[in-house]
């Protein structure tokens, strides 16, 4: 009897090896790199959704996608964390369509090495599953450019085409920087058909199915807050403060970065650029040459978007991508070697990226979190930069730099008239700004007016790590003085001898119940007093993980 040959086992290539741990290495970012404060912000709209108080009607519609985070934990941060975990759902959907698309133009092994570089890339390594609007519609705009890209185009993909343009472009507005790449594909299915009525026809059925899913969605959206500002008249600001006021190339600050960090990317891509232009030579309008050009237009966004910072580069880089393949594809042919070599090389160049990247962790964010929710298990109002703790009604400054402009211009003391009205309990200093300190030296154009950090600086007192709780410090006395209180309630007195409050006396330790307005105090000994707000409230035994709670993009 003849023995039965043994199959043997496909062996894993080293490509696919070092794909696998760029998603492992993607999926530990999610887990444990730092937030960056706009993905609080983007939890912080989801509960101004629940609390009814949401307006903006633009740029929000994610939030019926993600009001379940609020079940994941009391924590913030690990909502933000299973948010991301979608996030790097998406990504991979991206990079199915990234690969699928590169395939179909510049071949297998090729495709490999646009997602390698791409996944690699330094910006998109730190900001690809963050808390944030793009990587949906990366996913959904990629997937429609895969469809596209397909060579025998039925009547149906037409429509699942303009569904998805429709879905991202409800998502973020930011979606029409792909409209010049999925209109001149569609342009070449035209062409291609000899200019046919039936394609003409399928074009238009995209188009009315991008359009139709828009308008519903939006609507639906939109009915769904108490009231919304003027879709024109966010158009219009957000169209001016993203477009127009800034120039050309708003961020070359950025883009100079993304060209330094990232030199092998940048090769590879102008490498391909340069052959893609030489094949066009004799090439009719429906080649691939022409379509992998098609990739390249969304670096329009580069020269006109204000908000391209390195964030937006997992948005840019995605169809920008397609391009490496066509240089990865000539140095598989010219050099055959060091294309075996280039997913390693690809890694190599990644390593100082992805070694900060994991030091960068979430922890003390965490810490911090947890420490406001021991300390005030029930929402209270609080002031920070970003909605950090985004349950809690957040008063004050949204701090980035435009809304920092638009605070200096307006001329108006917005945390000081927040202060009087909502009373805010704590403010966590999560940036510079709000450390209720005067000898601190902060950068200009981070300052608080002078009236608002006076404010601060009357009003709250050091309690843990970065946070500050209502409270006042009483200045040695011989005779009754004033002082003034904005934030009502419970006060706890803190104090090396007993402290006579409103012409009543009262001892460290004990509680007093001041209402706003003024009142009057005398020491009867020397020294100081603190009244800390709350009653009794205690001071976490544990030591700050850290003093910093963002350490940058």
């Amino acid at each position: 009897m003849s023995e039965i040959p043994a199959i043997s086992k496909p062996k894993l290539s080293f490509p696919i090896v070092v794909f696998v741990f760029a998603l492992f290495a993607h999926f530990v970012m999610a887990l444990r790199f730092e937030v960056n404060w706009d993905e609080f912000f983007r939890l912080g709209w989801i509960y101004e959704f629940k609390s009814q108080t949401l307006s903006h009607v633009l740029e929000t519609s994610y939030i019926h996608g993600f009001r379940w985070l609020e079940y994941v934990s009391e924590n913030e941060v690990n909502q933000i964390v299973a948010g991301r975990l979608v996030m790097f759902a998406c990504l991979i959907v991206t990079c199915i369509s990234l690969f699928k698309i590169s395939k179909r133009l510049t071949g297998r092994d090729a495709a490999l090495i646009s997602v390698l570089a791409f996944l690699f890339f330094s910006f998109v390594f730190r900001h690809a599953t963050a808390f944030r609007v793009d990587p949906p519609v990366i996913a959904l705009l990629m997937s429609a450019l895969c469809v596209l890209t397909v060579s025998e185009l039925k009547v149906r993909y037409f429509f699942i085409v303009g569904a998805l343009i429709g879905i991202a472009g409800v998502i973020s507005m930011k979606s029409i920087f792909y409209v010049p790449t999925l209109g001149v594909l569609l342009l070449i299915y035209w062409y291609d058909s000899k200019w046919s009525r039936s394609a003409f026809l399928n074009c238009l059925i995209a188009t009315a199915t991008a359009l139709a899913v828009w308008c519903v969605l939006f609507l639906v959206h939109k009915n769904s807050l108490p009231e919304s500002d003027t879709v024109l008249g966010f158009v219009k600001y957000a169209s001016n403060s993203s477009l127009s006021e800034y120039g050309l190339f708003p961020r070359l600050g950025v883009l100079k970065q993304a060209v330094l960090r990232n030199p092998l990317y940048i090769y590879l891509f102008v490498f391909g650029v340069v052959l893609t232009i030489r094949d066009l030579n004799g090439k009719s309008f429906g080649s691939k040459p022409f379509k992998i050009l098609a990739f390249t237009l969304p670096l329009i966004a580069v020269v006109v978007y204000a908000h391209s910072y390195v964030y937006f580069y997992t948005f840019l880089l995605a169809p920008l991508s397609v391009v490496i393949g066509v240089a990865a594809r000539e140095i598989k042919m010219q050099m055959p070697r060091i294309f075996g070599m280039l997913p390693a090389i690809l890694l190599l160049f990644a390593i100082p990226t992805i070694y900060s990247s994991f030091g960068q962790t979430n922890h003390y964010q965490k810490q911090v979190n947890n420490v406001v929710h021991e300390l005030f298990p029930e929402p209270v109002a609080y002031i920070d930069r970003c909605s950090q703790i985004s349950s809690f009604p957040k008063t004050g400054l949204f701090m980035t730099m435009m809304q920092m402009d638009e605070y200096y211009f307006a001329g108006v003391d917005k945390v000081s008239s927040d202060i009087k009205k909502f009373q805010p309990k704590f403010v966590l200093a999560n940036i510079e700004s709000l450390v209720p300190d005067r000898s601190l030296e902060i950068p200009v154009d981070r300052q608080l007016r002078p009236t608002d950090q006076s404010m601060l600086t009357d009003n709250f007192i050091h309690h843990w790590g970065n946070i500050f709780v209502a409270g006042k410090t009483l200045k040695a006395n011989s005779k009754p003085e004033r002082f003034q209180i904005y934030i009502a309630g419970p006060y706890t007195v803190e104090a090396e001898s007993s402290v006579k409050i409103n012409d009543e006396l009262y001892n460290s330790g004990e509680v007093v119940n001041l209402e706003s307005g003024e009142h009057s105090y005398l020491i009867s000994g020397s020294g100081s007093a603190k009244l800390r707000w709350g009653n009794g409230l205690k001071k976490p035994s544990q030591k700050p993980l850290g003093n910093i709670l963002f350490r940058g993009f």
